[in-house]
């Protein structure tokens, strides 16, 4: 056990630049508690990560992690997003979705965009008649709620990225009951992790 890293990629070896093909399907991804770890390089089991029913949809994602240390930076924007551009990380993951939340996904981004649209439209409203100065305030909250709410639509969150792993929450429990533990972090009993799946499968 003093030898083994468990953070170590498959027996073999996934370059972080390769995709893992279907032969090696959930090799270098486990569970830590009410998270998902994944060498950079694994392909996620053919679950769906909201409710662990089979996938018929892969979402390609780009995702990027900072410390959130750089938040302080925010005091400037400009220097926070150069910043956080030099020192993020990213992960290429391929997401595994059932059609049933892909298409709740799609509604979601869907409304986002129209309450969006209507919102610019509002605000553009008194350029047609002065009389409809207050729906600039009413249109400039629809797009911020449309703004708000993609934040929501997100699958999968990432906790922590590094070099060659990636830490994803917002995985359905039922899902991660189905992960080996990692053999270093410290973890719920299966049946409650199972128990708690059935109250959030429904969740986007």
């Amino acid at each position: 056990m003093d030898d083994f890293n468990p953070y170590a990629a498959p027996e073999a070896g996934l370059a972080p630049q390769h995709f893992a093909t279907e032969e090696d399907e959930g090799r270098g991804v486990w569970r830590d508690g009410k998270t998902l770890v994944m060498a950079k390089a694994a392909r996620l089991p053919s679950r769906c990560v909201r409710c662990n029913e089979p996938a018929t949809f892969r979402l390609k994602r780009t995702l990027s992690w900072h410390t959130p240390l750089l938040y302080v930076l925010l005091i400037s924007p400009l220097i926070y997003v150069i910043v956080a551009l030099i020192f993020r990380q990213t992960a290429k993951v391929q997401i595994p979705l059932c059609e049933r939340h892909r298409a709740k996904r799609s509604k979601a981004i869907a409304t986002c965009w129209l309450v969006a649209l209507a919102g610019f439209a509002l605000c553009f409203a008194p350029a047609f008649n002065s009389d409809l100065m207050p729906l600039i305030g009413v249109g400039t909250l629809m797009i911020l709620g449309a703004l708000v709410g993609a934040l929501f639509i997100a699958v999968v969150t990432p906790r922590k990225i590094d070099k060659t792993h990636a830490w994803l929450d917002k995985v359905s429990p039922l899902y991660l009951a189905t992960l080996p533990k990692l053999p270093t972090g410290e973890d719920e009993d299966e049946d409650d992790v199972i128990k708690k799946g059935d109250r959030r499968s429904d969740e986007i």
